[in-house]
């Protein structure tokens, strides 16, 4: 509350919290009579302050005159106000409420700033700069425009966008004929639809549109088989939750990326590996095992030609493992921890820990490649040589140890020009020994 100089030179009293309750009445359809009743506020300072703001007056029915000399009765219907913001979440966050764009409209007659209006409610600037710019006429913000258009806005069902105009519709498909991406139809829809906002779509509703809506019912209108890139159909399971039942990976409970060590994380520690299976042309039973180490970034690769099953992949690994530990130059280089997917193959990888002393497997979040960003590389750099899609029966056990040694050979601008098996062997720059795995 605060003091304000009246016209006569008096003080007169002005109530900030009444203010904001007249107003919010005004917004729900009461007129100034009623308003005036409910408030305790003169009937002339509500209709002032309504009329300030730019909102229409509603007033009371004219009483015929033969009614003059009755006393008039006002009967007003009970009014809850509530003055406290919104705390109960819609959608997304908490939505705004009639009380809170009522104030917003009386902070804005006060000449308050977005961050104040914003800490009064209790909300981020932004939001109430949106709210400012959505629902402002010629530079006026209206409380009660904004408050329709929010109901409007929270009306369900609703047609989709997609569905309602079909001029969009036929530019999304004949855009995603030409296997244009969704964020790169969304970019030229913007550029010309210029000022035309109901000829513009968000990319996440053409995936939708593609993948959820009547099982992609807009995917039945292309006349090309896959109008994505990525040759997709449906869109992949993103969540980091444990699979139950059907599906369910029993060897990565107790053994999730989260319970590794910190010591595995922090490349100045030798001795912790990540691995993964590089597959080859569609259907085909060969597969390359790729192991490296994150100090060194030793690299070793096994080539399987009969089966990639979890017991041929861990069979190899035993031996590729063993290998690592006669060849460490000390005990502080001995495999001690070996970071992975969580694919099948790996389904009886506990037998490792049974054949390598000190050994703990970890298992990555589903589709977090980046957890295991040495392997990914290395993996990038065989592509050099083994292009995805290579039928891997015609590479040789030659021809890949010719791989992994050029590979282990090249210095690396991370570890300051040494080579990966000079940084391993702890061997003089000028030496050249030879490595086999």
């Amino acid at each position: 509350m605060r003091l304000a100089r009246g016209r006569g030179g008096g003080l007169a009293t002005f109530n900030a919290t009444a203010r904001v309750m007249v107003m919010f009445l005004a917004c729900a359809g009461r007129s100034d009579h009623d308003i005036a009743a409910v408030t305790g506020v003169h009937p002339a300072t509500v209709y002032r302050w309504i009329h300030n703001s730019g909102m229409p007056v509603s007033r009371p029915p004219v009483t015929s005159t033969s009614n003059r000399d009755q006393p008039i009765v006002v009967s007003i219907d009970p009014v809850v106000v509530n003055y406290q913001p919104a705390t109960v979440k819609v959608g997304r966050g908490m939505r705004l409420t009639a009380f809170d764009r009522v104030y917003i409209k009386f902070c804005l007659d006060q000449s308050y700033s977005i961050r104040q209006i914003g800490r009064q409610l209790g909300r981020h600037p932004s939001v109430i700069s949106r709210e400012i710019t959505r629902n402002s006429l010629d530079g006026v913000y209206h409380p009660l425009i904004a408050q329709q258009r929010s109901i409007d806005a929270a009306k369900r069902p609703k047609a989709r966008k997609l569905d309602a105009n079909p001029v969009l519709r036929r530019m999304v498909i004949r855009l995603l004929n030409r296997q244009v991406s969704p964020k790169r139809i969304v970019a030229r829809l913007k550029r010309l639809s210029g000022i035309h906002k109901e000829l513009t779509v968000s990319h996440e509703t053409i995936y939708q549109a593609l993948y959820v809506q009547a099982a992609g019912a807009l995917r039945h209108e292309l006349t090309v088989d896959y109008a994505l890139r990525s040759g997709r159909t449906g869109r992949r399971p993103r969540s980091k939750l444990p699979t139950r039942g059907r599906g369910a990976k029993p060897w990565v409970h107790g053994a999730e990326y989260s319970t590794r060590p910190p010591q595995a994380a922090d490349r100045a520690v030798p001795g912790h590996w990540e691995g993964d299976l590089v597959l080859g042309a569609h259907g085909g039973k060969h597969a390359i095992i790729t192991l490296i180490e994150r100090h060194s970034r030793l690299f070793m690769a096994r080539l399987l030609t009969t089966d990639h099953s979890s017991h041929t992949v861990v069979t190899a690994l035993k031996d590729m493992l063993g290998q690592i530990n006669q060849m460490a130059t000390s005990p502080d280089h001995r495999v001690k921890t070996l970071t992975w997917d969580q694919g099948a193959e790996m389904a009886t990888s506990s037998q490792l820990a049974d054949h390598i002393e000190g050994l703990k497997t970890y298992f990555c979040d589903p589709h977090s490649p980046w957890q295991r960003p040495s392997n990914e590389n290395i993996n990038a750099e065989l592509r050099r040589f083994i292009p995805k899609g290579t039928d891997l029966t015609t590479v040789t056990h030659k021809q890949l140890q010719e791989y992994e040694d050029l590979i282990n050979d090249t210095p690396r601008v991370v570890l300051d020009g040494l080579t990966p098996r000079e940084v391993f062997f702890n061997l003089d720059p000028s030496e050249d020994v030879a490595f086999t795995a």
